[in-house]
């Protein structure tokens, strides 16, 4: 066997083997941090509809905590409640659409809070919004879990 016609006939296998591999290996990692982008940019688009559809249900429900406010001190329901309670359902189930079961629990749990305190008959008992802030105050806390806000590095304490 003569290496000099051997030898560069291997070499080259070897180079095209080697190059081969470098190709695939390349490939592989290419496609797994593509995979990983796009599973951050998922998470992220996710993140924002969550952010948007609690935002929007909170600024509903603050509206129906003033129309609680004003049944409290004129004895009946403002004008706009029928709509406005509407609304604030739909939202939650907006909110119900993209989020976690956690966060589904207590959006229904304050919905319905809401909408006992406009619609049925008040407590005479308890200040009404300490039953408002009993309902809010868990949502929030797991919305804030949610959207990845109740951190100590972020500035929220946790809370219990």
């Amino acid at each position: 066997m003569n290496w000099s016609v051997v030898g560069p006939a291997v070499f080259s296998l070897i180079g095209v083997t080697l190059g081969t591999s470098g190709t695939l290996i390349g490939q592989y990692l290419t496609t797994r941090t593509t995979k990983a982008q796009a599973l951050a940019e998922r998470r992220t688009a996710l993140r924002a509809e969550r952010k948007t559809a609690i935002l929007e249900f909170m600024e509903t429900a603050k509206q129906v905590e003033r129309f609680i406010e004003q049944r409290v001190h004129s004895g009946e329901r403002p004008e706009g409640s029928v709509e406005l309670t509407n609304r604030m359902w739909f939202l939650q189930q907006c909110v119900d659409l993209v989020s976690t079961a956690p966060v589904r629990n207590t959006v229904t749990d304050y919905a319905e809070g809401l909408h006992s305190l406009l619609y049925q008959e008040l407590p005479t008992e308890r200040h009404v919004w300490a039953l408002m802030s009993e309902k809010r105050q868990p949502f929030v806390d797991s919305a804030r879990v949610e959207l990845g806000t109740a951190t100590k590095e972020l500035g929220t304490p946790e809370r219990p």
